[in-house]
């Protein structure tokens, strides 16, 4: 079971990394959209 567990938790981590940069590049998107907009 030790086995099992020390690669789901590296496999979690990655994911939950994926999801973190997959959420900052979404929010710099949309902070960049309004940004544009009052300059403009």
């Amino acid at each position: 079971m030790r086995v099992d567990l020390g690669p789901r938790h590296q496999t979690s981590l990655e994911i939950t990394q994926c999801y973190r940069v997959l959420e900052l590049r979404k929010n710099s998107q949309r902070s960049q959209r309004p940004l544009h907009r009052q300059l403009g």
